[in-house]
């Protein structure tokens, strides 16, 4: 039996690579989300992902959780055609998402950034790739 869980080798937990996404990353903005995305050609393929709510705005953690659990499963539910483009193109996408808003919204409109911030990523890849070759 398979688990429906986020494996460990789609989450983002270096604390280089972290500093490098945030110095060097390139950042899109889909309300209530920031996404802070770096391609790059050189590493091992595959994608991670880290997922952060401010403890700024939110100060209890049961919010920050709520929050980060609502992000993680759509993303998770809809990483599988933006690994595949890395796959495929043989490039490393490292993610952050970054709750923005003060107030928890709810999961329908999470999944649909995530969905539209994917989507929008994978076309942008799509389009540098086929400039490159």
């Amino acid at each position: 039996m398979q688990k429906n869980t986020l494996s460990k080798q789609f989450r983002l937990f270096s604390k280089s690579a972290i500093d490098k996404l945030f110095k060097e990353g390139t950042s899109l903005y889909f309300q209530p989300l920031k996404v802070i995305y770096l391609v790059e050609d050189n590493a091992a393929p595959g994608l991670e992902c880290l997922i952060s709510i401010p403890k700024k705005r939110f100060k209890r953690a049961v919010d920050r959780n709520m929050l980060r659990r609502k992000i993680r499963e759509a993303y998770r539910l809809h990483l599988n055609k933006l690994h595949s483009v890395a796959i495929t193109h043989n490039i490393s996408i490292t993610l952050a998402f970054i709750f923005t808003e003060s107030k928890p919204c709810d999961y329908i409109k999470i999944e649909e950034k995530v969905i539209h911030s994917l989507n929008k990523l994978e076309q942008i890849i799509e389009k540098s790739k086929t400039i490159v070759s």
